[in-house]
């Protein structure tokens, strides 16, 4: 709802448009098969995002750019991935998106159930003890 999709999509055709391999691992994909075990719990999110990253590590030993477009809310989780991968080869980018264009792009109605308290742990309306901002990229 941010536009990490949409975002994600441009920089793979841009990519293939300069001779790249590249594959992007979209979050909800991947929630619907390799990580369909898996709920919003800190300790699920941490697992959904080291299998994401065991993922793209495996694409880039070969030779792929793995663009993973996913929701991490959680620095440890974050410098985790970060640390498998040799230098130059993790780049985070924070979509920076106001809580009302999300909902308002809302088409699965995730933000509904979340406020309705049906979905535990959504991701934008967690306590403020989440760690986003620190030295990030931001795109606007």
């Amino acid at each position: 709802f941010a536009g990490k999709s949409t975002v994600a999509c441009a920089l793979s055709q841009s990519l293939y448009k300069i001779g790249k391999l590249a594959y992007i691992l979209d979050g909800d994909n991947v929630r619907h098969d390799l990580n369909r075990d898996l709920g919003f719990k800190a300790e699920d999110r941490a697992e959904n995002i080291r299998r994401v990253g065991e993922v793209a590590k495996l694409f880039a030993n070969a030779g792929v750019i793995c663009i993973a477009s996913v929701i991490s809310p959680y620095r440890r989780d974050r410098d985790a991935r970060r640390a498998i991968l040799s230098d130059g080869y993790f780049i985070e980018v924070f979509m920076d998106v106001p809580l009302e264009v999300c909902e308002a792009r809302d088409a699965k109605g995730l933000y509904k159930l979340a406020w309705a308290r049906k979905i535990k742990g959504h991701c934008n309306l967690l306590s403020s003890s989440l760690d986003l901002l620190d030295d990030l990229f931001k795109l606007l």
